[in-house]
């Protein structure tokens, strides 16, 4: 897959080609819809494709953040079979750029010919730009319609309130795969190993936490996958490997999320909270073998 980084100031392709344009976070099962349908467009109609997506998002407030890595990102579209990719940075040049403006560029560099679009298709400076835009410059346009799963048409934005709600089941359904965070393991207050439940520590505060709580999970470490509880805070993840013993410090893990056990609790002695983990692990023991 080619990466193209600046997409304003160089001519990338004489032959006609298709566009999607879309932030793309989580991937989720729609997103792959609509990248797979500009793919088979571009394979019938003989024309290059290009999938447009940005590195960042305007804001970090948690309403914006992340679901996915942008490293990530890339490999899962990558994965899907898309031959150009242009990747570049929401900045003030960007978000200044008028729709007229945008489309000019676009069809003089990569000589765009046709565009996919969804339903709620936006561009150009204040999301101002439109289809209309698209007709009046006499492109072709393919419209995608929202896939639809047990009645809900997929969006990030329901996704991601599935995640703030512990509601992780829902949200994998949509996303395709497991939601997941990566972080590197820091060093905590050790009150789990004192009690025969160490955990592995991680913050990301790029990435959408879940709601606080404790969940079935599974940890990868070295590739290897672990069975593990997971409790999520406001600030940082801890989770305890089931047969694991190898706990050190300053090691990027991915945590895989299934299903949300219960709410965080506070305990008034250090046995009862060794008493709920315990009930905990029977859980998630339970649900892996089931």
């Amino acid at each position: 897959m080619k990466i193209i980084n600046n997409f304003t100031d160089e001519v990338y392709s004489q032959k006609p080609s298709i566009m999607l344009i879309g932030y793309f976070d989580s991937v989720h099962l729609g997103h792959t819809k609509i990248i797979k349908e500009m793919i088979d467009i571009s394979r019938d109609k003989n024309l290059n494709h290009y999938l447009l997506t940005f590195k960042n998002l305007p804001s970090k407030t948690k309403k914006f953040k992340n679901i996915l890595e942008p490293e990530d990102k890339v490999s899962i579209i990558k994965n899907l079979g898309v031959k150009n990719l242009i990747l570049v940075e929401f900045d003030e040049k960007i978000a200044n750029m008028s729709p007229k403006l945008f489309l000019e560029v676009v069809k003089n560099n990569f000589n765009v010919t046709d565009f996919i679009v969804g339903e709620d298709f936006k561009f150009g400076n204040g999301r101002t730009g439109s289809v209309l835009d698209l007709e009046k410059m006499n492109f072709n346009i393919h419209l995608s319609e929202k896939l639809i799963k047990n009645g809900i048409k997929i969006s990030t934005k329901i996704i991601k309130n599935y995640i703030s709600e512990g509601n992780i089941e829902a949200a994998n359904s949509l996303i395709g795969r497991n939601y997941y965070i990566k972080g590197i393991v820091r060093r905590g207050k050790q009150i789990g190993r004192k009690i025969g439940f160490p955990t592995m520590n991680i913050i990301n505060n790029d990435i959408l936490l879940p709601q606080t709580g404790a969940y079935v999970t599974k940890t990868i470490v070295d590739s290897k996958e672990y069975y593990s509880m997971t409790y999520a805070s406001e600030e940082m993840v801890e989770t305890n490997l089931i047969d694991y013993d190898k706990y050190h410090y300053n090691f990027k893990i991915k945590i895989d999320f299934f299903k949300k056990i219960r709410d965080n609790m506070a305990f008034s002695s250090v046995e009862k909270l060794k008493n709920q983990l315990e009930v905990d692990l029977e859980y998630i023991n339970g649900y892996f073998k089931n």
